[in-house]
């Protein structure tokens, strides 16, 4: 490790993290909304890893699946805590979008500018945040918001969003303050229910919902006679591949349990104080039990952390080719030189620098915005200065 000296003249300035990670937690009440027909909204699909196949099962430390966007440090999120049942594990989740730590944790512990927004999106203190779904707009989608003057006006939706403040018109954007992303609130706070059964048959999702006995007619029933069996189970109850599924979802054991029946025999306080999952680690990371990865839960950029043969996105290839990656610079970390600098560093190659010069000269001469091309990869500002160059290229000061 050698923390470079930047040139006082050229210092750049990137947001280091500012707060250690919070703790998560919470019970459910699952009821798949049927849409008005005259204004079914058209969901985006899962914007990380969301599958366009049936997803596929990963292995510990077989880092060969899709990257997933990871908020900044001060919003961050950290992908679920591996729960061994019998001879099996249950991976959380196999489309690696990260649990929004920050939105599992008592009302008390929130930090006081997520009080404050979440306060504006219809969150009353303790009883509609430590309660999973009383709060409505967990019952939509992350971009049916975006519009809060339509659904105010459309009787349908009125009852979901009556409690967000008069003030507010784009309340995805408020979510997005708050620290959420399409992938984590679609999944960790609706578990896609929003969706429609073509949607979920679009994005790949539906696979995980076939497993739990879901198929498009039952998933049209607005009452729960029509549901599977496994809408009436319990954890401990669920086959092993059920639990898989019901993972893949979003969903831990506590949750599942106070989802499907009564959330109020789920005290997320007791949940919260002696939970695993508060201090866990990424799932394929296994170091001792003593360390955290990490307290700012800036989750690992997963595609990077494998062989190169082992890169089966073609687009993701191309893209660390123009980088200046070759084989030998993608399996052995930092002899690419642009993983001394910042992820914004590059966002005008054609100006950049000439301290910089000798970092980026594997990278094509086409390239006009590194940055953006470092987006399309799968890294985000805090993945890339933390797992790259672990923040060495900042100043002291910042």
């Amino acid at each position: 490790f050698v923390p470079f000296t930047m040139p006082a003249s050229s210092a750049p300035t990137s947001s280091a993290p500012t707060s250690s990670a919070p703790t998560p937690a919470v019970p459910y009440i699952f009821v798949p909304f049927t849409m008005p027909a005259s204004s079914a909204p058209t969901s985006s699909a899962p914007t990380s890893s969301a599958p366009t196949s049936s997803a596929p099962t990963p292995t510990p430390l077989a880092l060969t699946l899709s990257p997933v966007a990871i908020p900044s440090p001060t919003k961050g999120e950290v992908v679920e805590v591996v729960e061994v049942v019998y001879d099996k594990v249950v991976y959380y989740n196999e489309y690696e979008i990260s649990m929004p730590q920050f939105r599992y944790q008592m009302w008390e512990d929130v930090s006081v500018n997520t009080k404050i927004f979440a306060t504006l999106m219809g969150y009353n203190t303790t009883s509609n945040w430590e309660i999973l779904t009383l709060n409505g707009i967990e019952s939509l989608s992350f971009f049916e918001l975006e519009d809060m003057k339509m659904l105010k006006q459309q009787e349908e939706y009125q009852e979901y969003v009556s409690s967000v403040d008069a003030s507010i018109v784009n309340g995805t954007a408020v979510l997005e303050l708050i620290g959420f992303t399409e992938d984590s609130y679609d999944c960790w706070m609706n578990h896609f229910t929003w969706y429609s059964w073509d949607e979920l048959e679009q994005y790949g999702i539906n696979a995980s919902f076939v497993t739990l006995g879901w198929n498009r007619e039952k998933w049209s029933y607005t009452y729960s006679y029509g549901w599977p069996v496994s809408a009436r189970t319990l954890w401990m109850d669920l086959t092993e591949d059920e639990k898989q599924a019901a993972a893949n979802l979003c969903f831990i054991e506590f949750t599942w349990n106070g989802y499907w029946f009564d959330a109020s025999d789920y005290p997320f306080e007791y949940f919260v104080s002696d939970s695993k999952y508060m201090n866990s680690i990424e799932p394929w990371l296994r170091p001792n039990d003593n360390v955290l990865y990490n307290e700012y839960e800036i989750s690992m950029p997963r595609f990077r952390f494998q062989m190169w043969n082992d890169v089966d996105d073609e687009e993701l290839e191309e893209l660390a080719t123009i980088m200046g990656y070759t084989t030998d610079s993608w399996e052995l970390l930092g002899s690419n030189g642009i993983e001394k600098l910042t992820f914004y560093d590059f966002q005008d190659m054609k100006n950049i620098n000439k301290d910089y010069k000798d970092y980026v000269k594997g990278v094509d001469k086409s390239v006009t915005n590194g940055t953006a091309l470092l987006e399309q990869m799968g890294f985000t500002e805090s993945s890339f200065d933390c797992w790259m160059n672990h923040f060495a290229w900042y100043s002291w000061e910042e």
